[in-house]
């Protein structure tokens, strides 16, 4: 598997699917190793009326491979919700990462969840599931708040399994919610066996279900 495909099956779990690395969109970014990189802003407006949509693939592929590991998984994040999204909801994934990537994460979760109501309602739990991402690392409070609201509002949604797991995880790092967080994880591997992430929800349930007993 190339770079860009490992990078992109490493975080395309997070819309509740692989993607074929052999996608339009990929062929094009994956050819256009001479194009000049562009920041995050020029990418945004490249999704815009009248932009270059390929461009804006391309310019997300080489943000993700030329970052670290963290935040080339969140490169690869928007470059998935990129092309599954209108023109201007992917130009707001890229604004909001652009943020986190400077270490503004809950700024970007902030304008993903003001934006919400101006997106179709089809594109809400991507958006409402990265804002719950964007937020973990400098307000745990929030992204708790909002991957409870993603989890009440979208139960359906193919980004459940990352949700619930994230927000299993830490309910049971707090003791008074333990017994809640294990009840997620126990929901999440009953409904979702063979998901890419079962093996894990397992393992976490494993480790915190004896304690309760």
């Amino acid at each position: 598997m190339s770079p860009s495909g490992a990078l992109r099956a490493a975080a395309a779990v997070f819309v509740g699917a692989m993607v074929a690395t052999t996608s339009p969109a990929v062929a094009s970014a994956q050819s256009g190793g001479d194009t000049p990189a562009l920041s995050p802003e020029q990418i945004a407006q490249a999704l815009g009326p009248g932009g270059d949509p390929a461009a804006a693939t391309q310019g997300i592929l080489s943000l993700a491979e030329a970052a670290e590991a963290a935040e080339a998984t969140l490169w690869v994040q928007v470059l998935v919700i990129v092309e599954r999204v209108e023109r201007d909801a992917g130009a707001l994934a890229v604004r909001a990462a652009a943020l986190a990537a400077v270490g503004s994460g809950s700024a970007g979760a902030e304008m993903i969840v003001q934006a919400l109501p101006e997106l179709s309602a089809e594109d809400w739990p991507v958006f409402l599931a990265f804002a719950a991402v964007l937020s973990e690392g400098a307000e745990p409070l929030r992204a708790a708040e909002l991957r409870e609201r993603f989890l009440q509002e979208h139960p359906d949604a193919p980004q459940k399994p990352e949700i619930a797991l994230r927000h299993a995880r830490w309910l049971v790092s707090i003791d008074a919610r333990r017994a809640e967080g294990v009840r997620l994880l126990e929901d999440l591997i009953v409904e979702v066996p063979n998901h890419p992430l079962a093996p894990e929800a397992r393992r976490v349930y494993q480790m915190y279900r004896a304690g309760l007993d």
